[in-house]
């Protein structure tokens, strides 16, 4: 389900059920995103409840909801992944391109959630199955080195138990203006389906350490300046050596 939350403190919100959801894991770091996420921005809202993730660490707007599901939920290992209705996978920016196809190909048929409303903040639901209700905050947000903004990107979370059938959200939503995100999910491992037989052109998340951010945002030139500079040390180390030798005969020949 989602809750526009322009009308969170005032009317009665009518909430929607979307045909697909889409979740998005990203960072600002990663080039070969940029790509994917301007195709995302054209995605219709009704239609796709859209969560942009940063689960890594070196990232400004870096959320530790987000990397719990993608190391833990989804056991995912690269980005950008598109995970599909909770069941299927895209991994790679080239993947990425074939979301539309994909989702126009696919049939959903969401259920579990009923008698669901949100008033005043407060969140009214019910349903028959034994699982939490999860709820994220979407936000715009700023890219951090471009000039842009991601507008679905999640920056908050809250789990409501089972056994609660409202919930007031007031305090947690009071500077947030965009968007609810309801799902009804378990915390057991998905076992995702590859969407695409094309190559992944994937990007180990955990390839760098935090440390290393500033590398991250180069072309690749540093990184071949070290490599070059370490293979000329190696290549001039019998010659010092040479000479190190000498100079010893030299001071022996003085003494």
């Amino acid at each position: 389900m989602v809750v526009d939350l322009t009308c969170a403190n005032s009317t009665i919100c009518q909430p929607y059920r979307p045909n697909h959801i889409v979740e998005y894991y990203g960072a600002d770091w990663c080039e070969p995103c940029e790509s994917l996420e301007l195709m995302l921005d054209s995605i219709d809202g009704q239609e796709v409840a859209l969560i942009q993730h940063h689960p890594s660490i070196i990232d400004q707007s870096y959320l530790n909801y987000s990397k719990h599901r993608f190391e833990n939920q989804y056991r995912l290992l690269f980005i950008p992944s598109v995970v599909i209705n909770n069941a299927g996978l895209l991994t790679g920016s080239g993947q990425g391109q074939e979301l539309n196809r994909t989702l126009a190909s696919m049939t959903t048929n969401f259920s579990g959630i009923d008698d669901f409303a949100f008033s005043n903040g407060v969140i009214y639901w019910n349903t028959s199955t034994q699982n939490n209700l999860t709820v994220w905050i979407i936000e715009p947000t700023k890219h951090e080195f471009d000039n842009r903004t991601l507008d679905n990107l999640a920056v908050d979370m809250k789990v409501i138990n089972n056994d609660q059938r409202s919930e007031n959200l007031s305090k947690w939503i009071t500077n947030s203006t965009t968007r609810l995100i309801i799902i009804l999910q378990d915390d057991e491992i998905r076992q995702l389906q590859s969407l695409s037989s094309n190559p992944t052109g994937e990007k180990d998340l955990n390839e760098r350490e935090p440390m290393l951010s500033d590398l991250l945002l180069h072309d690749g030139s540093y990184v071949f300046a070290v490599i070059t500079f370490i293979a000329l040390l190696i290549l001039l180390l019998p010659a010092l050596i040479s000479f190190r030798k000498l100079q010893k005969q030299g001071e022996n020949e003085l003494n």
